[in-house]
């Protein structure tokens, strides 16, 4: 079992904190649990968190930093990607849960190119199955359609 905390700095220019490093770290390990703070470190707003895991065995490969996933998108499909993450941080916000339990960077990435209109192209996302589609997939599709989306 090991434990590891990342504090995690909120990139300005993005509006959304910097998590390549969540990322990196759920590729690698089986997270257990998770709690998290939002914190003020020198005026600068930080998110940290601690994270009980396990190493992955067969760890797949390092996950595509926000950028990158961004510079693949149009202009369009990037404005919705933003809408998704913020829809992301609100609704795990809500839960009480970290924003890569819901979705991670890559299937927000997906929806926001493939643009799915019903729940059946949703759970053709890898990683979207039944459950978040019961318990997000209205939520999705209404941000996809430009309706909104409640956290």
């Amino acid at each position: 079992m090991l434990l590891k905390v990342l504090t995690l700095p909120f990139d300005r220019a993005e509006r959304a904190f910097d998590d390549r490093a969540l990322d990196a770290f759920a590729a690698e390990h089986e997270v257990l649990s998770a709690s998290d703070h939002l914190l003020v470190v020198d005026g600068e707003p930080c998110w940290a968190i601690l994270l009980q895991a396990r190493a992955r065995t067969g760890a797949k490969a390092p996950a595509k930093p926000v950028q990158d996933l961004r510079a693949d998108l149009d202009p369009a499909e990037r404005d919705l990607f933003d809408k998704l993450r913020a829809w992301r941080r609100a609704r795990a916000q809500a839960d009480g849960v970290p924003p890569y339990v819901l979705f991670d960077n890559a299937q927000l990435a997906a929806l926001a190119q493939l643009r799915p209109r019903t729940l059946e192209q949703l759970r053709e996302i890898p990683g979207v199955g039944e459950k978040k589609c019961a318990r997000y997939g209205q939520d999705l599709l209404d941000l996809v359609r430009g309706e909104g989306g409640r956290p």
